[in-house]
């Protein structure tokens, strides 16, 4: 016995059955809500199709109009899909289920700089949100873990990680800019000196843009421009 309490005691340990609870509890969420995607995800679920048939960045053949409001998003489904022979709606699944685990992982290790029993209760909090069941299919489980990540990242000194992060967190939602002013302006005050990493960041964002403009004539959205 005294050995089994000693082997649980260990962090490590610890830290390994916080990820698996978590994961096991997401699972659970996913086996629940997997069919309650909203309809806006099917435009972005099109988009991923179509790339995955050849088509292009596309909503219908031959009619280059940017429609999804999550290019990032859109991107990986397609590749995921692509990869797997799966379908894209499968594929966006198993993305927002992954995604929420590891968003629900770093906000334990976030909170673990307080105590292991406030980190765990961080983590049951959000994953146990009634509200979450409203995004499965959307892009928001990808985008929060990005979030995350990028706050982890700078947190624990992994600063280029971090921009990349902000880059990426971008083009899976264009108002994620404003998160990556915010992060990179307290960078600089703190350290009053501009840093190659800023750059290595804008550049998935620079290359998502001059795509865009080649392809489509603008960056934003169709949909995004109507309103």
């Amino acid at each position: 016995m005294r050995t089994i309490r000693v082997f649980l005691r260990d962090p490590r340990i610890q830290n390994i059955g916080a990820w698996l609870g978590l994961g096991i509890l997401v699972g659970i969420f996913f086996a629940v809500y997997s069919n309650f995607a909203q309809d806006d995800a099917y435009i972005t679920y099109r988009y991923a199709r179509n790339l995955t048939l050849g088509a292009g960045f596309v909503y219908n053949r031959g009619e280059p109009v940017l429609g999804t409001t999550t290019p990032l998003y859109t991107l990986i489904l397609a590749a995921g899909a692509y990869v797997t022979r799966l379908d894209v709606a499968e594929i966006s699944v198993l993305v927002c289920l992954s995604s929420l685990w590891v968003s629900a992982g770093v906000l334990y290790e976030i909170g673990k700089s307080q105590s292991r029993l406030f980190a765990l209760s961080l983590a049951l909090i959000f994953t146990s949100n009634p509200f979450l069941r409203h995004f499965v299919g959307m892009e928001s489980f990808f985008l929060v873990a990005l979030l995350l990540l990028a706050v982890w990242a700078y947190g624990n000194g992994k600063k280029m990680l971090g921009a990349i992060l902000c880059g990426l967190l971008v083009i899976t939602r264009y108002e994620m800019v404003f998160f990556m002013v915010l992060v990179y302006a307290g960078d600089f005050l703190a350290t009053r000196k501009l840093a190659l990493r800023y750059l290595v960041g804008g550049i998935p964002v620079a290359v998502w843009m001059a795509f865009a403009y080649l392809s489509f004539g603008s960056p934003i959205p169709l949909s995004v421009s109507a309103k």
